[in-house]
């Protein structure tokens, strides 16, 4: 009885703790928000160049018009002012205002976007999932070091080359063995199912790579612990097989 008590009181220090945890990370959410958007918000600024000067293009620009665009863009105002209005675009949905080169309303850019970044999101936590989980469970079970070192080869590759630079060097040995380069125009899988598989295989491969590799690992040793314990062991003695 005493004991059933003090299992009933360490589970509930337990969920306390966790319950603390969940609750202290869902605070510090707003401030490093803040943090972050204080953060880019000057790095921004801190950029060279000339807005105005892009946006003008080739065109003259004299103090008049300058001016203009300057108090357009709201630029002219104080830095405290200037975030102010940038944090409250957010708010409102419109995410920063329109795009400067094509006048359009970034939140409708953003939501013309968005079922493309589903899609490739979906791409590659499936194709990681089916990468880390079968060489995951090979890895632990198999007795074959070679192999296992392969794996583990493959595993820390994906998590310490950029995806960049692997994006970069798989497209030239593309172009310069096979003399071929993915498309350029996207089109929905429902419309072009071929041009849609060349335009995301070599992106959806690197990142199923990379997300992948860490899972290799959890999913090798998660299966490492769980092969002693009492459950796996009466299992094989009862008989089952591997």
């Amino acid at each position: 009885m005493a004991r059933t008590q003090r299992q009933i009181a360490s589970r509930w220090r337990c969920n306390i703790n966790l319950y603390r945890h969940i609750i202290w990370r869902l605070a510090l959410i707003i401030p490093t928000l803040i943090i972050a958007s204080v953060l880019v918000f000057i790095i921004i600024r801190l950029l060279p160049g000339d807005i105005v000067r892009s946006i003008a293009g080739d065109v003259p620009l004299n103090d008049e018009i300058r001016e203009s665009l300057l108090k357009e863009l709201g630029l002219n105002e104080p830095l405290i002012t200037q975030y102010t209005n940038w944090i409250a675009t957010f708010a409102s949905g419109d995410f920063g205002g329109n795009s400067l080169e094509t006048k359009e309303p970034i939140k409708d850019i953003l939501f013309r976007q968005l079922p493309v970044t589903l899609l490739f999101t979906f791409y590659s936590i499936l194709v990681s999932l089916l990468i880390s989980v079968p060489l995951g469970i090979y890895s632990a079970v198999s007795r074959r070091q070679l192999i296992n070192n392969l794996i583990s080869v493959f595993s820390s590759t994906g998590m310490a080359i950029p995806n960049l630079c692997m994006g970069l060097l798989i497209l030239l040995l593309l172009m310069t063995i096979f003399d071929w380069s993915p498309p350029i125009i996207y089109t929905e899988p429902w419309i072009d199912p071929v041009n849609h598989f060349k335009i995301v295989f070599v992106p959806v491969i690197l990142v199923g790579w990379e997300l992948s590799s860490p899972l290799i690992r959890i999913v090798k040793y998660s299966i490492l612990q769980n092969l002693d314990t009492t459950y796996i062991l009466t299992a094989k003695a009862k008989g089952l097989s591997q």
